[in-house]
């Protein structure tokens, strides 16, 4: 598996403007709206879901890397989009305790009857976070 399976090039944003991680739920759910991935009126339904599923505890990892993801009815595919954030977004979980600065960001969006295939890719994302390298590789990403 690759990015290229669930991330197309036109989904990538080299820069983001949000600066806390509403502001990147908000932001990176556009990208699919724009697409016509998403419907307008699914647009804050998914928002809203994405920040709930962030109360549970939050997708930041300790390498900057955050994975925002949530199971939807909205989406007929499975969605993803990545960002760089300059300058890096604190996320944190429900405590507040663990905040941890993100310089990327990936979000899944995943219709509800593709629980496999999502797991699969929340997967194979987190064995690639455990490698230092790629880790590094992902902020210098740009949009092709």
């Amino acid at each position: 598996m690759k990015f290229a399976d669930f991330i197309c090039a036109s989904a990538v944003r080299a820069e983001l403007q949000a600066r806390n991680k509403e502001e990147v739920i908000r932001e990176m759910t556009l990208v699919p709206l724009d697409a016509g991935n998403i419907a307008d009126r699914d647009y804050e339904s998914l928002v809203t879901a994405l920040l709930k599923r962030e109360e549970l505890g939050t997708t930041a990892t300790s390498a900057g890397v955050a994975v925002v993801h949530v199971k939807h009815p909205g989406v007929q595919r499975i969605i993803g989009t990545a960002a760089v954030c300059r300058p890096s977004v604190h996320f944190s979980g429900q405590d507040g305790k663990t905040a941890r600065s993100v310089r990327f960001v990936i979000l899944l969006i995943s219709p509800l009857d593709r629980r496999v295939d999502y797991l699969k890719i929340l997967s194979w994302i987190e064995r690639r976070l455990q490698d230092d390298s790629f880790c590094r590789s992902l902020p210098r990403l740009r949009k092709r």
